[in-house]
């Protein structure tokens, strides 16, 4: 799952090496557990990814961990692979969302791996997502807090 998350990666302007952090802000993530969309997104890696990303989530449960592909609205893309725990039952955090209650908060962290938002590469990557009851069978999941790239 992909959810609050946080995203920070060098940037190399003009072709010289800088130690300059890009990040990016987005107030809303809704989807899936397969494909979710990013919003009101803003920060100093705007111009390289827009204020909007949609996300295609491959996570592996045995092993706790997985693969996110950001395709922002610029076109640009970031991959991030990651780790992650799950928290249930009176650890898990998160709100009840409208008339869905939460099941699982997932905590995660990883790093920017590759894309063609070069910049953004070697970023480190946290989140929090929280899921919640299927609605209509399929798992619907939610950010908590800021998405933060």
């Amino acid at each position: 799952m992909a959810g609050s998350a946080t995203l920070v990666a060098a940037a190399v302007p003009g072709g010289i090496a800088s130690a300059t952090i890009l990040t990016s802000s987005c107030t809303t993530l809704t989807g899936n557990a397969t494909t979710q969309h990013l919003s009101g997104c803003s920060g100093t890696a705007l111009a390289l990814t827009g204020t909007t990303g949609t996300i295609t989530v491959v996570n592996h449960p045995a092993t706790k961990t997985g693969v996110a592909t950001i395709k922002w609205a610029t076109a640009k893309t970031t991959i991030e692979s990651y780790s992650y725990s799950e928290l249930t039952g009176t650890s898990d955090k998160c709100p009840k969302h409208g008339t869905l209650s939460p099941i699982a908060e997932a905590k995660e962290k990883g790093t920017v791996t590759g894309g063609t938002a070069t910049a953004m590469k070697g970023g480190t990557f946290t989140s929090t997502a929280c899921a919640y009851a299927p609605s209509k069978g399929v798992l619907e999941i939610f950010n908590m807090g800021p998405v933060t790239q």
